[in-house]
């Protein structure tokens, strides 16, 4: 979330950056200024049409040549797939007769002065049916025809000034070639027959390139195969095709055209037919028969859709997009010049007003913003008219209206003043009430105890200035019949409220503690335990809070400390820790919160006496919260740590500790600070 929020500022600072700027030239930017509203909106649909009709062309610019080239593409590689398809076959050509010229019984007939053809003629049918040879012929050491697989009765011709029969047997070459018989494409390998490295003879195997071969590799290639001879094409992986065979022009290399295959004929003798891209592929085998001029493959396939539905499709997506735009263009123009002519009425109306015709008001009202904004011309036009006559009565009755404001201000005055004398009374009876039950500076034996109070709310009455709060202070002697020597009595608390309500709280602890020291007053020792003592006092301070059903409760730290021996009873209720100065060395005296404000429901099953053993030379501070909740830098800062290194800065002088809080910043409430001292 926070890299979330990083990225939304930046891209923030990004746009306000480049909204400051000015992204246009002064002299147009300051004409645009000067354009009415209808001009602005016109610019501003222009302004957005433009780059999308430019973004609409480029993408489909983009999608035409994308899918054109996959056409493309795939005319391609199936050319490279009949390529390889053509020259495996013309390799097979080589390895056949190589096979043949290695056969025993052809070169056994071949050694005889009367060469019998039968045995030849039956080698060669049985190669010719099994590896699908249209061609075998098989020459003797002189050139002459000894079989023809194809004819069997055209045999005896010398054919050796035929350049590849010459090769073989002069000078023992291998010869691939296309040849031209009898209208017909044939692909062949010529090769000599060696027995005992004397050469007796010659083999020629090959293809006729018609039809059937051109399934068999269309079978290969997945792809339609057609053979051109001269610009025509001859044969066809197809048994039926159209618009193909009287064109001139099928010898291009980097040209495609579209063939017409028939797929089925139905009942009334229609042609169903698919279109086919096709493409030429010369065949570089040499070539030996002068007919031949241009030898080639043309692939064909079928695309996933016409060349002129690609079009079709394409240029009328294009076209009904541009319409479409266009259509938007003029809806935008259109709605843009009713919001100017709109906001042109509410223009002349307020102009209409403002030069005194008060009656003018917005007859038509719409339902969008611009309507919201006729209508709040309307009623305010009319609440301006209605006030402008109750001004211009008022004006007619002024001197009296005046007089009879100012009674009702000097009476309203005179009421808040003579509250405000009352509470100010209040506030100095409260304090009249707590201070005799207060303690002060006070000293048994080795202890010295020294107490300051300032509360938050001041009061001035008739001359008499104070404040009064919920903080509370008493200082005490006790003497236990269980314990000898005196027993320091201390009691540091705050009342929750403010002002009254605290001040409340406070007396009301103060007459109760004082209630409990008077029940002792006529005998000189406690006839209980100090620990035993302190429990008392707890309970009985904690049923008076808890009759108030906790809408009035009391922090407080209470304890007994051995004039002479030092030792410590004390409970915490809640009340901010005390520090023992020690060795200049400040700690707080307890770490956990183990009772809850006087006053709480439950709580006197909770109450915990701690004991602890105070030295010569030790420091006890206690204090409100008013010594934590410092107001820093507009913000209050509880920082209940701080309060230690103030007691060492101060080495626990309660004056030098007020001055130090105060160096922080400003008390936020109200500040009773307690200072007990071993001599």
């Amino acid at each position: 979330m926070k890299r979330f929020a990083r990225i939304q500022e930046s891209v923030w600072s990004a746009v306000q950056t480049l909204a400051s700027k000015q992204l246009v030239p002064a002299g147009i930017y300051e004409r645009i200024k000067n354009y009415t509203l209808t001009g602005k909106i016109n610019f501003i649909v222009l302004a957005a049409a433009v780059p999308m009709f430019l973004l609409l062309s480029l993408l489909f610019l983009f999608l035409y040549i994308q899918l054109k080239g996959q056409l493309d593409a795939t005319l391609i590689q199936k050319k490279i797939a009949t390529k390889n398809a053509f020259n495996y076959y013309e390799r097979t050509t080589l390895v056949y007769a190589k096979m043949l010229a290695e056969n025993p019984y052809v070169k056994k007939e071949l050694l005889a002065e009367t060469i019998n053809v039968g045995p030849i003629l039956r080698v060669c049918n049985q190669v010719q049916s099994s590896v699908y040879l249209n061609r075998i012929t098989v020459h003797d050491r002189k050139g002459s025809v000894v079989v023809h697989s194809h004819n069997t009765s055209d045999f005896g011709a010398n054919e050796i000034s035929r350049p590849e029969i010459a090769n073989a047997l002069k000078k023992g070459e291998n010869t691939p070639l296309l040849a031209y018989e009898n209208g017909q494409l044939i692909l062949q390998n010529t090769v000599p027959v060696y027995f005992e490295g004397e050469t007796v003879g010659a083999i020629t195997a090959g293809y006729v390139l018609n039809d059937s071969f051109a399934r068999s590799i269309s079978e290969l290639t997945q792809a339609g195969v057609f053979f051109v001879l001269n610009g025509k094409i001859i044969a066809s992986s197809f048994a039926d095709y159209a618009n193909a065979g009287n064109r001139q022009d099928y010898d291009e290399l980097n040209n495609t055209w579209s063939v017409t295959r028939t797929v089925y004929t139905t009942e009334n003798n229609k042609k169903r037919s698919l279109s086919l891209d096709l493409r030429y592929l010369p065949v570089v085998t040499e070539r030996v028969s002068p007919e031949i001029h241009q030898a080639g493959i043309a692939v064909a396939i079928q695309p996933p859709f016409s060349r002129v539905a690609l079009y079709a499709l394409i240029w009328g997506s294009f076209a009904f997009s541009l319409a479409v735009v266009l259509f938007g263009i003029l809806l935008a123009l259109k709605i843009g010049h009713n919001i100017a002519n709109y906001a042109a009425s509410i223009s002349t109306a307020m102009t209409d007003y403002a030069e005194g015709d008060l009656n003018q008001r917005m007859s038509r009202l719409a339902n969008d913003e611009l309507g919201r904004v006729a209508a709040g011309f309307n009623h305010l036009a009319s609440e301006l008219q209605k006030k402008i006559a109750e001004i211009q009565e008022a004006n007619e009755n002024l001197e009296q209206k005046v007089v009879v404001r100012t009674k009702d201000l000097n009476r309203a005055l005179a009421d808040i003043t003579s509250l405000k004398e009352i509470q100010e009374g209040d506030y100095l009876l409260t304090d009249l009430l707590i201070r005799p039950l207060s303690g002060h500076a006070y000293g048994v034996g080795r202890l010295q105890a020294e107490i300051f109070i300032e509360q938050k709310k001041k009061y001035n009455f008739k001359g008499k200035t104070g404040d009064i709060g919920g903080d509370y202070c008493l200082l005490s002697s006790l003497q236990f019949e269980d314990s000898d020597g005196e027993w320091l009595f201390f009691f540091n608390g705050d009342a929750m409220g403010k002002s009254t309500q605290g001040a409340s709280g406070a007396l009301i602890c103060g007459v109760t503690l004082h209630s409990i020291f008077s029940r002792n007053s006529k005998r000189s020792r406690i006839p209980t335990k100090p620990g035993q003592y302190l429990s008392m006092v707890y309970h009985e301070l904690n049923h008076i809070f808890s009759l108030f059903d906790s809408s009035m409760l009391m922090s407080a730290a209470c304890g007994l400390i051995h004039a002479q021996t030092g030792t410590m009873y004390y409970f915490n209720c809640e009340h901010p820790w005390s520090v023992l100065l020690r060795d200049g060395k400040a700690t707080f005296i307890e770490n956990e919160l183990t009772m809850r404000k006087l006053g709480m429901p439950m709580q006197a099953e909770r109450l915990l006496v701690r004991r602890m053993q105070l030295n010569p030379g030790d420091t006890l501070v206690l204090g409100s919260d008013g010594r934590d909740d410092i107001e820093i830098a507009a913000q209050i800062d509880s920082d209940e740590t701080r309060f230690l290194e103030i007691v060492e800065r101060s080495g626990g002088k309660l004056a030098e500790i007020v001055k130090i809080i105060d160096s922080y910043g400003r008390r936020t409430d109200d500040l009773s600070l307690m200072r007990i001292q071993v001599n």
